[in-house]
């Protein structure tokens, strides 16, 4: 699923969850961020520092989630977007 040469993102459906799991080349998870109604978390990840920005509230109804990356001084960090869906 992802679109980044760093990352593997995979992403999973399950009783009315979503989520994404991020690992990088070699395989160790970095971080997995998911929603169940309308609710965004983070999971934690053994060793992980990774850094997740939430969306903040209000958020569209039934919206896309996708999860990305940006790179800044204090290194990676991760943000979850919701885009409103299309009518």
């Amino acid at each position: 699923m992802s679109v980044h040469p760093h990352w593997n993102v995979h992403g999973f459906e399950r009783d009315g969850a979503i989520y994404y799991q991020v690992s990088d080349l070699s395989g160790i998870v970095h971080l997995i961020a998911g929603q169940i109604g309308g609710v965004y978390s983070a999971f934690p990840v053994a060793e992980s520092g990774a850094r997740l920005k939430l969306p903040m509230p209000p958020m569209p109804l039934n919206g896309e989630f996708s999860l990305h990356v940006d790179v800044d001084s204090e290194g990676t960090a991760w943000r979850v977007d919701v885009d409103a869906p299309e009518r």
